[in-house]
């Protein structure tokens, strides 16, 4: 999500207008602001989960099992970004590496997709079935 950002002085704003003009915005390499592949992510979302909620929670919560646990697996993690729309373009949360054709996951999209699901307990259910509903 890498970019620069330039900003235009004009002479009636004197100095003050003039270290704005002065100031750069480095560019950051998407790998950095964004370090997580698909795998990755959905790694992370389930150690914050198991970190941060009770098994009475998640239970209520996500949907999937694992050994007869609740998890929260790829299906549920397309789903929710499904809902989110967040491939449709580069953000905060997403970025889509076209040079090695992946997309990328920022820790913003992990707390984002943790604070949705455990908000409410229907909130995974629904992306599930809306993703389901699809047209391919």
């Amino acid at each position: 999500m890498g970019g620069t950002k330039i900003i235009l002085a004009k002479a009636e704003d004197g100095v003050p207008g003039l270290q704005k003009a002065l100031t750069i915005i480095k560019s950051v390499d998407a790998e950095n602001t964004h370090p997580y592949r698909h795998g990755d992510a959905i790694k992370q979302i389930n150690k914050s989960l198991t970190d941060k909620y009770d098994l009475t929670k998640l239970e209520s919560c996500l949907v999937a099992k694992k050994s007869n646990k609740p998890t929260f697996n790829t299906d549920c993690f397309q789903s929710v970004i499904f809902k989110l729309k967040w491939k449709n373009a580069n953000n905060k949360y997403h970025h889509y590496l076209n040079t090695a054709n992946t997309h990328l996951y920022s820790e913003a999209a992990i707390e984002h997709v943790i604070e949705m699901v455990m908000a409410n307990s229907d909130y995974l259910q629904k992306c599930k079935s809306d993703y389901g509903k699809r047209t391919k």
